[in-house]
């Protein structure tokens, strides 16, 4: 089989599985929610440098992450609150469901496919909490935690912007070329062998 072949039936493989996984399937949306949800609470959810991270269900696929700075509050509970809204959906299944259409795509057999799910999806959490974890620092000046200049809110606020675009697409890519140069995943698009079974 030519490379030109292998490389574009792996194209339109890839594009009919990425397109099946933006399909709002019954419940990926809620589990998408609560997957957040509960990540969150685990990593950011604890008092930390003086700040307070509470996530809400907001919408069928939003999540509210309150952010507080109990310093500021007043006894009566009033006080400035950060309120940032988050597609969970986009920021926890977009990226992963990239990574497994690649994945899916790839001339191997489903054992190491398998493989390459558990390890692939387990790597893009770490890209996903630094996200998460920038974006809520990044809020977090609102309610002056931490306190920075102007060229340096600058600074995170692009850093930040630039975390949440690479989430969906780079990280993905990444995770595929790391794990799949192991497992040999994309072999059968730099030669022109036969595809690689398991």
């Amino acid at each position: 089989m030519s490379r030109r072949r292998i490389i574009v039936g792996f194209s339109l493989r890839l594009l009919l599985w990425y397109g099946l996984f933006q399909i709002p399937w019954p419940g990926l949306s809620d589990a998408c929610n609560g997957y957040f949800c509960a990540v969150g609470k685990v990593f950011f959810g604890s008092s930390r440098s003086g700040r307070e991270a509470v996530f809400e269900r907001h919408a069928e696929h939003r999540t509210r992450i309150v952010i507080v700075n109990p310093a500021l509050m007043q006894p009566n509970g009033s006080g400035p609150v950060r309120n940032v809204d988050i597609d969970s959906f986009d920021f926890t299944w977009r990226p992963v469901s990239l990574f497994c259409a690649l994945v899916l795509a790839s001339p191997l057999g489903w054992r190491r496919r398998l493989r390459l799910f558990l390890e692939g999806t387990l790597y893009l959490q770490v890209p996903i909490l630094l996200t998460l974890g920038a974006l809520i620092w990044f809020q977090s000046m609102q309610v002056e935690l931490p306190r920075l200049s102007d060229f340096w809110q600058s600074g995170a606020s692009n850093l930040s912007h630039f975390l949440v675009y690479q989430l969906n697409y780079t990280f993905s890519i990444v995770a595929w070329i790391v794990v799949g140069l192991r497992r040999n995943a994309i072999l059968g698009l730099l030669t022109h062998s036969q595809y690689q079974r398991s």
